[in-house]
Formats: structure tokens, sequence, C-alpha cells
């Protein structure tokens, strides 16, 4: 398996290499719970950092911690300093994670609908390229807790740059495969796709579990997603 769950609904990832630790939260860590989750994860508040999410494809060079404080705009953070803490917040929207184990370099993704049409993907690959030397081929992903085809219902105008990823429904409708459009664009960029690892799980199906801005009609409250190089 590629995630396994800790105590207290603390969800860790598995594949990827001893020196990278991420994770997600759940139900249980609402955001005046972060520090906590953090700790289940033997990471720390002080070294987190994080951006203003803005639906665009902006990435952010983390070179010192924030603290949680969101003053960038940006959709995307990489680093290559051991000790950060790289957070994406998330409540439906594809939560992507990066590593390079021969350059020890990571990253993360916030995929909204409209960052991934964008093409924040490549983006934050080549930026990982252009700084680390990161070769595509080498990178393993892992894809979080998100809402998945199966409930994500959209209206067919906005579907333009997502051909071949929804299904049509009735009315006008449509079912869009946000997963399956980031795995395809992974895949494009270099990425080795038995490199991608995918939690499968979907935010709406699992609310009992996991935050969805659909399923509660425009919740506050978000699943913290980290990634951080550890000594």
């Amino acid at each position: 398996m590629s995630c396994k769950t800790l105590a207290d609904g603390i969800h860790h990832f598995t594949c990827f290499p001893s020196f990278v630790r991420a994770g997600f939260s759940s139900r249980e860590f609402p955001r005046a719970r972060y520090e906590d989750f953090l700790t289940g994860l033997s990471l720390k508040m002080d070294d987190l950092v994080m951006v203003e999410q803005v639906h665009g494809r902006e990435i952010f060079i983390a070179e010192v911690p924030t603290r949680g404080r969101m003053e960038v705009e940006a959709d995307g953070l990489v680093t290559d300093r051991v000790g950060l803490v790289l957070g994406i917040r998330t409540a439906d929207c594809v939560p992507i994670f990066f590593s390079s184990e021969r350059t020890k370099s990571i990253g993360m993704v916030h995929g909204g609908r409209k960052g991934i049409r964008a093409a924040i993907i490549p983006q934050v690959i080549q930026t990982m390229r252009d700084l680390y030397r990161v070769d595509p081929s080498e990178l393993v992903v892992a894809i979080g807790p998100c809402i998945r085809q199966c409930c994500y219902e959209v209206g067919e105008e906005i579907l333009d740059g997502f051909s071949g990823f929804y299904r049509s429904a009735n009315r006008g409708k449509a079912h869009l495969d946000l997963v399956g459009k980031v795995g395809a664009e992974l895949v494009e960029s270099g990425v080795d796709s038995n490199r991608i690892y995918d939690c499968k799980i979907c935010t709406a199906c699992s609310n009992d579990s996991f935050y969805s801005y659909r399923k509660e009609q425009g919740t506050s409250e978000r699943i913290l997603n980290v990634i951080s190089l550890v000594g």
C-alpha cells in the first residue's frame, strides 16, 4: 500500500524515500488542530510553509518557514531545504506530492480545475528541473484525497481543456475526472506511470472522514497536506 493510517486519523504516504515524510489530515484535525496533526507526523508547526492559493499556476520556492502564514499567492511549492514542511490545503481539489530521491528535492501542488487547465503540473516539474536538475522520470508522485469523477458534476460549458476526462450526464452536465487528467499530465511531462501512487479517496464519498466543499456546501475547513525532507 502507498498510504497507511496512523493513530487518530493521520494518513502517511509510504511510497516516498525514507528521508521524505508526507501525509494528509482528516476531519479529526480542523484548522485549530493543524499543529496536533503535524506533531503526529513528527513534524513541527514552526517549520510549516504555506501560500495563498488562488487556483493559478505560480510556484513558490520555499527557503524559510512561514509557520502557516499565507502571504505569497501561488498554488505550488518546491524546496530542497531539509526541515521545511510544505503545506497545501484542500477540500475537493487534488493535492499532488512530488519527490526526487537523487536530488533530495520535493514539491506540492494544489490541483484545482483552473490550475490544472492552466498547466500547473508541467510548471512545477519544469521548476524542479530548472532549480534542482530533476529528471521527471525519477520523480515519485502521490495523489491525496480529492473529489472523484463519481461525485464531481459540472456544467459542460467549463470542460474546455478536459477532452477525454469526463462523461456526459443529463441536463447539460458532466462528471469530470480531475485525477485522470492529473495522471495523464504527469505522464506527458515525463513521470513514470509506475511511480505515481493514488490514495484513491473521494472526499465526497468519504465526507464522514474528510472535508468536501461540495458535499458540505461551502465548508471553510480544509484537509492539510504536507511533505518534508527530514534529516
